[in-house]
């Protein structure tokens, strides 16, 4: 093969690795648009994200909603594409349909998890427990489905301290309109000298709430050596009078401080796992290409600049394999038949662009390295890819 059209072919691969006309860009042109609004696709879907539980529900929702929303049908295709009966042999997709379910899974998953998030946020700042309530009870199979998963360690966290808040209420409800309030200042100075710190330490009340929960803050709230001359009935109104007062601003104001780090922690997974499904066809053809390269070469490499023969083995692993020994390629492209790789040297580098011929068993084309060496490189597999 001429070696200018061997220098174009190399040429052309290039092209294809310049920020300016990128292999992602050429590939998946949608990539390159704005991303989704994943905060509309979490408003409009709310009543069935409401409902996933599993991951079975997760996949079924992500396969019939969010193909075009999410700008992932293709990942949608292929989650929807069962292998064929009776196939034989290794399966180069294996793994990477593994990865692709996990992902999809996963994306839903966090999905789920802002919903929920915004919900909290909504019940945080309604008037009265009940909305926390029904929060608490209405999230929790989705959340016991998150927390199984690895996903939304903040939401369940959400809850266990939503649960000590509306426990809180419970403990000391409100007085009776014609209760008379008892002289509560030594209870609370006795409180606030003894418990000085509201936030900021394990020591503190936030701590307490959030590592003892309510037995903890009732240990201290009931402590009858804070509360010389009370009756129990009194200590339990002085009580409810500082945690009106003192306690409960600082205790919603960190679970609302919650529920918005669910929620951004949510919409950060979100977008990036959006991004991931939206590369799916190039990865796959990523795959495939280096699936194809796989297995053991046998190239003569004539240096036209030393008019030099050289005969070198090469081995090329599966994509899922470990990498071999030794040298390995920096960078390898395979774009239909054409191939592009790399390889950085300590000082320099060399780019080898070559073509599969004769049904994928040989490999014609040319290398340039920053030595100024030029020259052919012809190969033939002596082996298939080992697995």
């Amino acid at each position: 093969m001429p070696f200018v059209f061997l220098t174009a072919i190399l040429l052309v691969i290039q092209a294809f690795l310049t920020p300016s006309l990128s292999l992602a860009a050429l590939s998946s042109p949608v990539i390159q648009g704005a991303l989704p609004d994943l905060a509309q696709v979490v408003s409009t879907h709310g009543t069935q994200l409401s409902a996933v539980a599993s991951d079975a529900e997760a996949i079924a929702f992500l396969t019939a909603q969010l193909g075009q929303p999410l700008m992932i049908s293709e990942a949608v295709d292929a989650l929807q594409t069962k292998s064929r009966p009776g196939k034989s042999g290794p399966d180069p997709e294996k793994g990477l349909r593994t990865e692709l379910v996990e992902s999809a899974t996963r994306l839903v998953g966090s999905l789920v998890a802002w919903h929920w998030s915004d919900r909290a946020l909504q019940a945080a700042q309604a008037e009265g427990k009940e909305s926390l309530l029904t929060w608490v009870e209405q999230s929790s199979q989705p959340r016991q489905w998150l927390t199984s998963a690895g996903q939304a360690v903040t939401l369940s966290t959400l809850s266990l301290f939503a649960e000590t808040l509306t426990g809180l209420g419970d403990t000391y409800p409100d007085l009776a309109p014609a209760s008379s309030t008892p002289p509560c200042t030594d209870y609370s100075t006795h409180l606030d000298r003894t418990y000085p710190l509201l936030a900021g330490q394990t020591t503190s009340w936030l701590g307490v709430a959030q590592q003892d929960g309510l037995p903890g803050l009732k240990r201290r709230l009931d402590d009858a050596t804070l509360s010389s001359g009370l009756s129990l009935t009194d200590q339990r109104i002085c009580a409810r009078t500082y945690v009106q007062t003192r306690l409960y601003p600082v205790l919603h104001a960190h679970l609302v401080a919650q529920a918005l780090q669910g929620r951004a922690e949510a919409e950060r997974d979100a977008q990036t796992l959006t991004d991931l499904l939206r590369r799916w066809p190039e990865r796959r053809r990523e795959l495939h290409g280096l699936t194809r390269l796989c297995g053991t070469w046998q190239w003569s490499i004539h240096n036209h600049r030393h008019h030099q023969e050289t005969k070198t083995t090469m081995t090329f692993p599966p994509p899922d394999g470990p990498p071999p020994p030794g040298l390995r390629p920096s960078k390898i492209v395979v774009l239909g038949d054409a191939i592009y790789i790399r390889w950085d040297f300590q000082g320099g580098f060399q780019e080898e662009s070559l073509l599969f011929t004769g049904e994928g068993a040989r490999l014609e084309g040319s290398f340039v390295n920053s030595t100024g060496a030029w020259g052919s490189i012809t190969g033939k597999r002596t082996a298939a890819c080992a697995r």
